[in-house]
């Protein structure tokens, strides 16, 4: 980022502050270079533009393709690639006469057909499957698409952001409409008409990216979707991923033109030049603020100085220590070794149980067969049918293959003795078909015998320090 606002003629203090402001958007890291690999893929594209950095832009797109999802980012930024090389051919068929303008483009070709072929071996097995190659249906196909007004969708899309988006760029959006305004006023004959209209390109992108999650999102696009098979369930509003880096690039090319314009001009007008641009950077700077304050920093600050605070620590989450013990425990008791037994988790994510070497029936997956998720779907039938809002969620969606209990929906980990359920209905018989024998449980079950779920052990297996107490139950 620091190097993009620097190609648009940021000066260094000033893109030095963008970049660190961007640095600290709240993406999540599991999606590798999706989002904060951007930055440098655009830049290196311009470079390619000006007849610089061929090797370097070829080695990053490959890079780039191989860190990063298709299906979430991947093809808004093959999108963006190939209409950047369409309008380069269609401006530039007069100029081709130019050794360097053929080359430009040659290289931009590459730089696309490398992104192309590095997604297309990284999703082979995804790409045949969403072609209908082969028996296996994804549980993408019964997946219902959020249905919400258009005007809403858009407005949210423009003020706040897409889904894993939140880049809090309101706060640059206002800047930079001052700065614009200014601009036009004190610096319309010393600004290019090339840098307008760079200006006026990337407001383009992301009015068009706003415009699409906007109806993609809404009722509208409800036929479209409806008749596109296992293609509707792809996000389109996935696009918005792409507007952080647009709208913080955005933001540097109207403060790189109110410096031009303020080295340019004297007097009044020169300090009103340099008060706006102290405006869109202070701009920039709340929204730095408010995301380290509305992030996991004061907590993690509190953590380490030893005080208390509600989130959950990594070394909490996966419990090794208490989930050793029951490894142990059935080891000991059983003779079973690790591989021979299958588990389900309750008010424990299943990725603790996995991550600790269990097998698990249970877990997080963005595709897998629909068979088993109809499968799955017997084991927690009589919870889901208590409570409306985890049957739309496991119906339309399913992403997330948990033991859900109704009493409590949408809670995926509880802290020792805080809670127990009573009431609680499994399908033992479905579970014990699949293959489970043991449920890790993070709450004390009641009545779990009339279930058919036997508790191996009266007293739970925990540390003075863990997080869960975990009961473990066998499934008879």
């Amino acid at each position: 980022m620091y190097l993009l606002a620097k190609e648009v003629k940021c000066s260094r203090i000033t893109a030095a502050i963008i970049a660190c402001v961007f640095t600290y958007l709240p993406f999540l890291p599991v999606y590798g270079l999706s989002q904060f690999g951007i930055p440098l893929l655009m830049w290196f594209w311009l470079c390619v533009r000006k007849n610089r950095h061929y090797k370097g832009a070829i080695i990053y797109s490959c890079l780039y393709a191989l860190c990063s999802s298709l299906v979430l980012v991947g093809f808004g930024v093959i999108f963006m690639m190939f209409m950047d090389i369409v309008f380069g051919v269609i401006k530039g068929k007069n100029k081709f006469a130019n050794k360097g303008e053929k080359k430009s483009i040659i290289i931009r070709i590459v730089c696309l057909g490398s992104v192309i072929a590095v997604y297309l071996l990284e999703n082979l097995r995804l790409i045949i499957q969403m072609l209908g190659i082969g028996n296996v249906v994804s549980h993408k196909s019964e997946c219902v698409m959020p249905e919400e007004g258009f005007f809403d969708t858009l407005v949210n899309m423009l003020l706040v952001g897409g889904s894993h988006s939140m880049d809090y760029h309101f706060y640059v959006m206002v800047g930079s409409a001052v700065g614009i305004v200014v601009c036009l006023v004190a610096g319309k004959k010393i600004i290019k008409d090339s840098e307008w209209m760079s200006l006026i390109k990337l407001g383009g992108w992301i009015s068009f990216f706003v415009l699409l999650a906007g109806f993609w999102e809404s009722n509208a696009s409800n036929f479209i979707r409806e008749n596109m098979g296992v293609f509707g369930s792809v996000s389109l509003t996935r696009v918005m991923w792409i507007a952080p880096t647009l709208w913080y690039m955005f933001g540097a090319m109207v403060l790189g033109n109110l410096e031009t314009v303020w080295k340019e001009s004297e007097g009044k007008k020169k300090i009103g030049v340099g008060t706006t641009v102290a405006f869109l950077v202070l701009m920039v700077g709340i929204a730095g603020m408010r995301m380290v304050w509305n992030g996991n920093y004061p907590a993690n600050v509190c953590r380490i100085i030893g005080r208390e605070y509600s989130s959950i620590s990594f070394e909490e989450y996966y419990a090794v220590d208490v989930l050793e013990q029951v490894q142990k425990y059935i080891y000991n008791t059983t003779g079973e070794k690790v591989d021979e037994y299958r588990v389900l988790s309750l008010g424990i994510d299943p990725a603790a149980a996995y991550y600790n070497g269990f097998y698990c029936l249970d877990g997080y997956s963005n595709n897998y067969p629909v068979e088993y998720k109809h499968r799955f779907r017997k084991i927690i039938e009589p919870e889901l049918n208590k409570n409306e809002y985890l049957l739309n969620h496991y119906d339309g969606w399913g992403n997330r293959c948990y033991l859900w209990c109704a009493q409590i929906p949408g809670y995926y980990h509880f802290e020792k003795y805080t809670s127990y359920f009573w009431d609680y209905d499994i399908n033992a018989k479905a579970a014990k078909d699949m293959g489970a024998k043991y449920i890790l449980s993070a709450v004390y079950l009641v009545d779990a015998h009339e279930d058919g779920l036997r508790l191996v052990r009266e007293t739970p297996f925990e540390t003075e320090d863990s997080y869960y107490a975990i009961f473990l139950y066998e499934i008879e």
